[in-house]
């Protein structure tokens, strides 16, 4: 967000020594060579004067330069949340919707209109709305994946069911784990998990037309993957979406499920026609002394545009890590600019 990096929620371990969720929220500035971590205290009107609920596995999209949205994620283990507020990270200050219920949650079903309680959904931002889709969770002790889409209007504070077009191709199977990228009028969900199977695929949602499409991928290294990060990066001749991490493999289908393995590949979907994937191979991935992010899911991936870096930050590992590692994409993402034409 603008020369610095927000981090919210999350999970961290106590004076107790038990890990548990956090309502911390730390500006990351980084500089060529290192980084500096400023931990700050916002003033809000939610839950005694605090801002939102400790969580973690929750939504965050960027609205501004200035302002965060955060959706739902887990309150306590069996405890999920779906909460909206905004965070004006020049001002520090959190806000929520009118009207929204600011007491702890209790997971009970309401007659009000939006997602139930969840975590591990995906979201994105067009227009002046946000686009929900998907996740884990339920009211009481409902442990489902969903395949719910939802639109959140920020003028009219108001959720909305967009529902599938008999007829029409389906839609993306329950899931949760997965990512969401905007191209023009079209917002795609990739990979992702539910309890019977994992997903390697892409769709897209027209909301021009209001209608889903599973388009034809080919390339390299495509494999299911879930938890991992993202981002879409602006390029020339055409946006690059990066993921990173996340938990890889295939279960046969009817066979033992069992954990998937973490990676720390990371790969880039040209999002030109052809929806291709390719390996990013860093320069020195031959040399003993080349570094790499240990393998992992969870982590958070964002976009350093002025220097042409992915900036990558902690994860879950079999422990919790704390780490950033940057990667210059600048071979793969190219200039600001494009020559389009030249005139003697």
């Amino acid at each position: 967000m603008g020369d610095q990096y927000v981090v919210y929620g999350g999970l961290k371990l106590a004076k107790n020594g038990k890990v548990e969720p956090t309502d911390e929220v730390y500006l990351l500035r980084l500089s060529q060579k290192d980084c500096s971590w400023t931990k700050v205290g916002p003033q809000g009107n939610g839950w005694g004067e605090n801002g939102p609920l400790p969580r973690s596995q929750h939504v965050a999209v960027p609205l501004s330069n200035d302002k965060l949205w955060i959706f739902g994620g887990h309150y306590t283990p069996s405890i999920r949340l779906n909460d909206i507020w905004t965070y004006d990270v020049r001002n520090n200050v959190w806000s929520c919707p009118p009207g929204q219920d600011k007491n702890p949650p209790t997971n009970k079903k309401t007659d009000k209109v939006g997602p139930c309680p969840r975590a591990n959904s995906a979201a994105v931002l067009l227009g002046n709305k946000i686009y929900l889709f998907g996740g884990h969770g339920g009211y009481n002790y409902q442990r489902a994946a969903f395949n719910d889409f939802y639109s959140y209007d920020l003028g009219t504070n108001t959720w909305e069911l967009i529902p599938h077009k008999e007829n029409t191709a389906k839609p993306p199977d329950p899931r949760g784990g997965h990512s969401m990228f905007v191209i023009g009028t079209k917002i795609f969900v990739y990979g992702g998990w539910n309890t019977a199977y994992q997903f390697e695929t892409l769709f897209h949602y027209d909301t021009a037309i209001g209608e889903w499409w599973e388009p034809e991928v080919n390339g390299q290294d495509i494999v299911p993957v879930w938890n991992h990060s993202a981002c879409l990066v602006q390029a020339i001749p055409s946006a690059k979406y990066f993921v990173f991490g996340g938990e890889s493999t295939a279960f046969p289908e009817g066979g033992p499920r069992g954990f998937g393995e973490y990676s720390n590949h990371i790969r880039y979907l040209d999002t030109a026609d052809s929806f291709k994937w390719s390996k990013v191979t860093t320069e020195d991935a031959h040399l003993k002394t080349a570094v790499f992010p240990k393998p992992r899911e969870y982590s958070s991936m964002s976009y350093d545009a002025k220097n042409s870096r992915l900036i990558i930050f902690g994860g879950w590992a079999n422990e919790w890590l704390n780490d950033v590692y940057i990667l210059n994409v600048s071979s793969v993402v190219g200039p600001p600019y494009s020559i389009s034409e030249i005139i003697p």
